[in-house]
């Protein structure tokens, strides 16, 4: 049975029929983890608890959430019914590329689809990240654990895709705020252009234990706009 934490923290907020539209996010906050602040911590990877999406990857075997280390996703769909069983044919494929494959589970019981990006980072190593899309914004999970090699360069293809190609406001990723490893993370996601969004914002579900922090998709209009 797999559930949803990101799934759990959307709607038990009844943050699914919160609409919001501005791409600029006023009000946010910039929370910059430089080494003067002190706030306890190391890398990108992140929690399984509060923003687990699913539980299914990892470069190393383990539970909770983990890195896939594989040339296909795992295809469960995150609204507990059943073990999984039979559902591998009920994903589609989105997207593929030499660099990227994307798949989208079905909604279920009203919660929205789970979408899983694979990404190619060498000649044979993949790395996956799993997301939730909910009022045009992409929440994904940093699992637990260290980041495999490469996963810099993963989310760099993720961002790229979501500019280029997937129509959201913002991609925002969620972890836990007593991390350990928190300040690191903060820094590494901070270079990658993601700014930390203030408790209370609209943008973000209210979980005072949980930091969310958003990257703005900036889309410039069409030539045929101008």
């Amino acid at each position: 049975m797999i559930k949803s934490s990101v799934e759990r923290i959307l709607n038990s907020h009844c943050f699914a029929r919160e609409k919001y539209g501005s791409r600029t996010m006023p009000g946010l906050t910039v929370e910059r983890s430089v080494a003067e602040r002190k706030l306890s911590i190391s890398s990108l990877a992140a929690a399984t608890g509060c923003c687990s999406l699913t539980s299914q990857f990892s470069i190393h075997p383990g539970p909770g959430p983990r890195w896939c280390d594989v040339p296909h996703p795992s295809l469960k769909i995150p609204d507990g019914r059943g073990d999984g069983e039979g559902d591998h044919n009920l994903s589609a494929l989105i997207y593929t590329d030499d660099r990227l494959i994307v798949m989208r589970d079905p909604p279920a019981n009203g919660k929205p689809s789970v979408w899983h990006f694979q990404t190619k980072v060498g000649d044979c190593r993949t790395v996956q990240w799993d997301a939730v899309l909910s009022n045009n914004n992409l929440f994904l999970e940093i699992p637990q654990g260290s980041l495999p090699e490469g996963s810099k360069e993963s989310f760099s293809i993720l961002l790229e895709h979501a500019e280029e190609k997937f129509s959201v406001d913002h991609v925002i990723v969620c972890f836990y705020r007593n991390r350990e490893d928190r300040a690191s993370m903060m820094r590494i996601f901070n270079y990658l252009g993601f700014e930390t969004v203030k408790p209370g914002h609209p943008i973000a579900p209210n979980r005072p234990d949980v930091l969310f922090m958003a990257y703005s998709i900036d889309r410039c209009p069409s030539s045929d706009e101008e």
